[in-house]
C-alpha cells in the first residue's frame, strides 16, 4: 500500500485549483457583458428622451416636465456607467461612455459652440436683465451694469416691491442723461436717442407686456422688444401650486404659446432691424420658444460659448433668458456673465449693423 505523505493536496482541493481560473474568468466575462448592456441601455433611453423632448416638448405634460428638468440630472446614469467601465479597465465600454457623453452633453444638454458669428461693421452692446426688484441690493445691481457697459440696457421686474424701494429712480442716478422708457416691471434704458415707444400687453390674461422702445443709432432705426412672460394666467396663480402636475403644464403650455405668438406678431411688425429680449421663462426645446427662435436668431447660439444657463445665480442650471434678433442684424459675441446681484444672471450681446 502506498502512502500519502502528510502535506500532498487532497483530490478536492487539487479539484479546486483547477477550476477556479476559469470562474474568475467567467464572473469577468459576465461582469462585461453586464456592463455593455447597461450602456446600451443607458444610450437607448438617452436617444429616446432627445427624440421625445424635441418631437413631443409640452404637447404632453409628461414630456413637458422632462423639458423643464435640469437635464444634467439625465447624466447621472452615465457617470455611474463610466465609474463602472473604469473599474473594470474596459477600455471599449469606456470609450463608448465618452462618446455617448459627448453626445448628451451637445444633443441633451445644449452646450453651444459659436459657429454664427459675424465679423465686420459697428457694433452696439445690448444686455438684458431681471434684477429681481433689486432685492439683493441696487448698488450691486448697478455696478454689474457698470462693469459691462452696456448700450441699451432692457430690464425686468424694475417694479417697486416692499422696503427695496423703485429700482429705476436709483438705477437713473447710473444712468445720467441716458433715454428711459419705462412701463410697470419692464424698463428700456439707452445711450442712443429713443423716438418713439409702445406698449403692446400680452393675452391670456397674465398682467404682462410687451415694452417696444425705437431708436436712433447711426442714423438708423432701431426696434428693440423687451418684456418678460408670465407661467400663468393670472386667474389660475392663487392655485398654482396646489394644482396637479399634468394640468399645471398643460396649463402653463397653452399660456406661453399664447404670449409668444403675440411676440412674434409685435416683432414682425417691427421690421428686421428688432432685437427681443427679456425673460421667456422657458427653455430652448419647449415648442413656444422654438417658434420664436426659428424665425429670429439666438445671440448666443450663434455667437456664446457654453451653456448660457442664466438662473438661478446660485447653480445655473436653466437657460430661460435671451437677446434674439431680426435678419438684418449680426451678432459678435454673447454672454452670460457671473454675479450674484439677482436672482438671474444677466445675458450681454455685441450686435453688429
Amino acid at each position: 500500500m502506498k502512502e500519502i505523505a502528510p502535506n500532498a493536496p487532497n483530490a478536492t482541493s487539487v479539484r479546486m485549483t483547477v477550476t477556479q481560473p476559469g470562474h474568475t474568468s467567467y464572473n469577468r466575462r459576465a461582469r462585461r457583458i453586464s456592463l455593455w448592456i447597461a450602456i446600451a441601455v443607458n444610450a437607448l433611453f438617452l436617444l429616446l428622451l432627445y427624440a421625445a423632448q424635441t418631437r413631443l416638448a409640452e404637447r404632453t405634460w409628461f414630456t413637458g416636465g422632462l423639458v423643464c428638468l435640469p437635464q444634467v440630472v439625465f447624466a447621472v446614469p452615465l457617470a455611474m456607467l463610466l465609474v463602472w467601465s473604469a473599474i473594470e479597465r474596459d477600455r471599449v465600454a469606456i470609450a463608448l461612455n465618452v462618446v455617448v457623453g459627448i453626445l448628451f452633453v451637445f444633443r441633451v444638454m445644449g452646450i453651444n459652440v459659436p459657429l454664427g458669428r459675424s465679423h465686420g461693421g459697428s457694433t452696439i452692446r445690448i444686455m438684458t436683465y431681471n434684477i429681481h426688484q433689486g432685492a439683493r441690493g441696487i448698488r450691486r445691481v448697478r455696478d454689474v451694469i457698470e462693469d459691462l457697459s452696456p448700450d441699451i440696457l432692457c430690464v425686468q421686474e424694475v417694479n417697486s416691491w416692499g422696503k427695496w424701494g423703485d429700482p429705476v429712480r436709483q438705477l437713473q442716478q447710473l444712468t445720467l442723461g441716458w433715454h428711459i422708457v419705462r412701463d410697470g416691471e419692464l424698463a428700456i434704458f439707452s445711450r442712443p436717442p429713443i423716438i418713439s415707444h409702445a406698449v403692446h400687453y400680452l393675452p391670456s390674461g397674465t398682467g404682462r407686456a410687451i415694452l417696444e422702445a425705437r431708436l436712433r443709432v447711426k442714423g438708423r432705426e432701431l426696434v428693440v422688444l423687451n418684456t418678460h412672460f408670465n407661467l400663468a394666467a393670472k386667474s389660475d396663480l392663487p392655485g398654482w401650486y396646489r394644482m396637479p402636475l399634468p394640468k399645471r403644464i398643460s396649463k402653463m403650455a397653452a399660456v406661453m404659446d399664447a404670449q409668444a405668438r403675440e411676440l412674434m406678431m409685435v416683432a414682425s411688425a417691427s421690421g428686421e432691424s428688432v432685437i427681443i429680449t427679456g425673460d421667456f421663462n422657458m427653455p430652448p426645446r419647449w415648442l413656444a420658444c422654438r417658434k420664436i427662435t426659428s424665425r429670429y436668431r439666438d445671440a448666443f447660439r450663434a455667437a456664446g460659448w457654453g451653456f448660457g444657463y442664466t438662473f438661478p445665480t446660485r447653480l445655473p442650471l436653466a437657460r430661460i433668458d435671451y437677446i434674439l434678433i431680426g435678419r438684418s442684424l449680426g451678432v459678435r459675441g454673447c454672454f452670460s456673465p457671473r454675479t450674484r446681484a439677482s436672482d438671474h444672471l444677466p445675458v450681454v450681446a455685441d450686435i453688429v449693423w
